[in-house]
Parts: structure tokens; C-alpha cells; sequence
């Protein structure tokens, strides 16, 4: 192999893949990066077995070749470079000789025979969503998926087919976000409705597609098939394996109806929401609203024994029902604001135990984040 590219889009194509190489594993070879020449371009492949990503950049191509290289030092080594310089790139055996104005590196490789082979796609069922608005929705629901293994359904998203649209849904069972797509997409979504079951799409896979589309593509083209799932964005693919699992049946948890809603200024919510939680870290990690029919306004309360307490007081535009005081965890809380759209922040609720829903009016008909509170 032997080849020329430039520096800067020879960078841009291992920053979509050094998060995929399989840093901790017993296979050195899943330590590499794959590069192989294709069609007059220079095609880079990785994996750690659970997610493969494969891009392209263009290329002057001089002789065909395979080979791996191990990814930490190429990768240190491209970034390391001025952006206008040209890197050519010459295999020698199992080296690699990669030249830059007045550098040059010698990295010894592994035959690109013994790579992993990432699954091609096959005739699953495909459709392409514009890569804002998917953007958009990963945004605001992967915050959402649990850290913890021991239930695999919650940590991934669920993704599903309604309504002429696509749905995204997160939880780690003590909130949920849900994000709805509707006028953004192509291909033929009515028989993914009727003949594909929603499916679990790891987080780690979706953090990667997030980290792609930001590099700026128009749309992102999604196939479905047994056990895989592939996202093809610009010159980019990735494919990863579902989660196998039962999602929770959540619907059932969502009131169709609130007896109380009050709306403030979001900005000044998420100040003293901030302010409360730097209380809270010291002892339960809890925050208290409370509410009064007499006042108009929203109290939020924490306090830590030996270090203080802080109170504060924001006006809000509603009518209560009741008296009511509220325990929640401040972070989720303060995540859920901070996914939202607009200036000012909806609250709904029944009661002191129930789920709360928290919104924006430009949010309103696509996004759904439900919080239950501390029960005490």
C-alpha cells in the first residue's frame, strides 16, 4: 500500500473511531486500526466486537494494501501534525511508514487478514432520518439510560415505529425521556409500524452516531436487521449488535392528566436548582419543593447538617389545588431542564408521590420527561 491524504481528513476519520478500538482486550489485533485501500479511497475500519465503524477519506492511490497499525500511536501522531500538511502513507511488509513535511514515523503493524470482518449490511428494513432532528432526540433521551449492568434492557434506547413516526425512549427507572420524530424522515415507515417490533440500541453505539452526525451530515439512514443495527451518516458506518431484553411496559406509568401545572423562568429554575444541589451533595442528595396556595411561588429547600441550608424562592404563573411538598433528586431534576427547548419550564403534577412531567411549550407535542419523586 502507498498512498497520500491530508492531515486534516485523515484526522477527522480517527476521531470517528477512537472511541471503537478496543483498548482493554486480550486480542492485540482489536488495539488497531484497520487500513485498507477501496475504490481509490483509503477505507478505516475498527471494532471491540460489540461495535464496528467503518469511514472513508479520499486519497491519491499509489499502490493497493492492508494492513493494521496500532491505534493510540497513529492517532497521536496525525493529531500532532500542522492542518495544511499532506501524510503519505507507505506499507512495507507488516510497517507502516507514514511521512509529513519533516516528520517521519515507522509503526509495525498486523496482517489486515486476521481482522475482525464487520458485518456488511444485508436486506433489512431501512430508513433515513434528517441528522438535526436525530441529533435533537438523542440529545434529550440518552441521559436517561441506566449505568447499571445488571439490567442490560436499561441501558440502551428504545427505539420503535408510531404514528408515522419514530420514538425514542430512555429510562434508568427513576425517570424517562421520551423524544417523537414524525416529519423528518423517509422511507416507508407504516410497515416498520406493522412488521418491526421496537428494538434496543446500546447507548455506547448512539453516544458514537452522536459524535458523527456533530461533525455535520444531512441526514442519517438507519437498517434494522435480526440483531444489528446499522447507521450510515456521510462516509461513515456503524453497526452494533440490540440489546436483547424486555423494555419496561412505561406507558402504564405516565398520568394521562395533571391537577396541577405551574410554569417559570427556566434560566432562573435552573440557577437555584444548582445552588441547592451544592447542599444537597452533603448529605441525602435530595432537594424539597414546596408549594402553598397562599404564595405564588415555588420553594425550593436543601440543607446538609454541619454545613447550612439555603432556600430559594421563584414566582411562577398557575393554580394550585393543594398544599404540596415534593422531595426529588436535584440532578435529574436539573438534567430534564436542561434538555428542554424555550425559556420557560412547565411542571405538572397529581400529587407528592406520583410522577411529575416537566416541559416546555416548544417541546410540548414531541417530548415527554417524567421524574418520580422521593417518597418519604
Amino acid at each position: 500500500m502507498k498512498l497520500s491524504c491530508t492531515q486534516e481528513n485523515l484526522k477527522t476519520a480517527l476521531a470517528s473511531l477512537e472511541r471503537v478500538v478496543g483498548k482493554q482486550s486480550t486480542l492485540p489485533i482489536l488495539s488497531n486500526i484497520l487500513l485498507e485501500t477501496d475504490k481509490g479511497r483509503l477505507r478505516l475500519s475498527a471494532t471491540n466486537l460489540e461495535i464496528g465503524v467503518i469511514t472513508s477519506i479520499g486519497a491519491k492511490i499509489d499502490a493497493e494494501g492492508r494492513i493494521t497499525v496500532p491505534a493510540k500511536l497513529l492517532i497521536n501522531f496525525i493529531q500532532n501534525l500542522a492542518l495544511d500538511q499532506v501524510v503519505e502513507i507507505d506499507q512495507v511488509g507488516t510497517q507502516v511508514i507514514l511521512q509529513s513535511g519533516n516528520y517521519t514515523v515507522k509503526i509495525n503493524g498486523l496482517d489486515g487478514k486476521d481482522f475482525p470482518i464487520i458485518p456488511e449490511k444485508g436486506n433489512g428494513k431501512t430508513f433515513s432520518i434528517e441528522s438535526e432532528a436525530f441529533q435533537q432526540g438523542l440529545q434529550k433521551t440518552l441521559f436517561c439510560v441506566s449505568l447499571n449492568e445488571s439490567r442490560p434492557e436499561l441501558t440502551g434506547v428504545l427505539m420503535g415505529f408510531q404514528e408515522g413516526g419514530v420514538f425514542l425512549t430512555a429510562t434508568d427507572s427513576f425517570r424517562l425521556s421520551e423524544w417523537k420524530m414524525r416529519n423528518k424522515i423517509e422511507g416507508d415507515i407504516s410497515s416498520l409500524e406493522g412488521g418491526q417490533s421496537p428494538v434496543i440500541i446500546p447507548s455506547y453505539t448512539l453516544q458514537e452516531v452522536l459524535r458523527v452526525i456533530s461533525q455535520g451530515n444531512d441526514r442519517v439512514q438507519v437498517t434494522l436487521e435480526e440483531n444489528q443495527v446499522f447507521f450510515e451518516i456521510g462516509s461513515t458506518r456503524i453497526v452494533s449488535r440490540l440489546i436483547n431484553g424486555r423494555f419496561p411496559e412505561y406507558q402504564a406509568i405516565i398520568p394521562k392528566q395533571y391537577s396541577t401545572t405551574i410554569t417559570l423562568p427556566q434560566s432562573e429554575f435552573q440557577r437555584a436548582l444548582k445552588i441547592a444541589t451544592s447542599f444537597s451533595l452533603y448529605s441525602s442528595g435530595e432537594v424539597v419543593f414546596r408549594l402553598n396556595t397562599d404564595e405564588n411561588h415555588l420553594e425550593i429547600h436543601s440543607q446538609s447538617q454541619g454545613i447550612g441550608e439555603q432556600v430559594a424562592k421563584i414566582p411562577f404563573d398557575g393554580v394550585l389545588s393543594e398544599t404540596m411538598q415534593i422531595t426529588f433528586n436535584p440532578r435529574y431534576i436539573l438534567e430534564g431542564v436542561g434538555a428542554l427547548s424555550g425559556s420557560q419550564t412547565t411542571i405538572s403534577f397529581n400529587s407528592s408521590t406520583t410522577p411529575v412531567r416537566i416541559s416546555s411549550q416548544e417541546d410540548s407535542e414531541e417530548y415527554t420527561y417524567i421524574v418520580m419523586p422521593i417518597r418519604k
